[in-house]
């Protein structure tokens, strides 16, 4: 697996490897598909997508499948407050457009990413991942924002607190900077959120992030808090 754990820290990012293993590989390129839209409020991003699974639980659970359900429950919420919004992938996999290997797929996956974001400037990205860790017992979430934007963190804020409050009341989980080594958001403008839902690495947290009840309180503070906020 080509995932490696950024450890010594409380929250480790599973896509943070993969972004930097292919920064080296990414050329200039141009996008084609028209990706802008009129109006659009957020762009919401479901990370990974086959052929990359991201980060697997102990069941073969992946966490693209998992970014994917609650990503499209936000967008059903936002759709009902008529919060315009641009969604990266729509089904299991990534937005490749060529490439043969799973290593050029990737490649083109996150190029395309990228290109959607610089058609629609100054909108603010919404990406959604699960966190793994060697040891079973770390969990919680935990929001990640691009440094260098105040509209960003004061989302992230709004976001962490309403999980906190929610969802994990026991938890202290305050917001942090998304590291400058995570390739995708390091070439976007954007005003940028990672969310980190939860571990897949954490069997019992995982037996939550795998329900449509615990997605859609998840979906439902996400969306609550865009809402506050367009």
């Amino acid at each position: 697996m080509l995932l490696k754990k950024i450890r010594g820290i409380a929250a480790v990012f599973a896509v943070c490897a993969v972004f930097t293993w292919i920064a080296g590989s990414l050329p200039h390129f141009s996008f084609a598909r028209n990706t802008a839209a009129q109006n659009v409020r957020f762009i919401l991003d479901a990370g990974h997508g086959n052929p990359d699974g991201g980060a697997v639980g102990a069941d073969g659970t992946t966490e693209a499948e998992l970014n994917l359900a609650i990503i499209r429950k936000v967008s059903e919420l936002l759709n009902q407050k008529s919060v315009n919004h641009i969604l990266t992938r729509t089904d299991e996999n990534s937005i490749f457009s060529e490439g043969e290997t799973i290593h050029a797929k990737k490649v083109s996956d996150i190029r395309n990413r990228i290109a959607i974001a610089a058609a629609n400037p100054a909108i603010p990205v919404i990406s959604i991942h699960m966190n793994s860790y060697p040891s079973s017992s770390v969990q919680g979430i935990q929001v990640f924002y691009g440094e260098g934007s105040e509209e960003a963190q004061k989302l992230a804020d709004s976001l962490q607190h309403a999980m906190n409050e929610r969802l994990q009341p026991d938890h202290t989980k305050t917001t942090k900077t998304i590291p400058k080594n995570v390739y995708f958001f390091a070439n976007i403008s954007n005003p940028s959120i990672l969310i980190e839902c939860g571990f897949v690495s954490n069997a019992e947290e995982l037996q939550k992030l795998k329900t449509e009840e615990y997605q859609m309180q998840l979906a439902q503070i996400i969306a609550d808090v865009l809402t506050a906020e367009s």
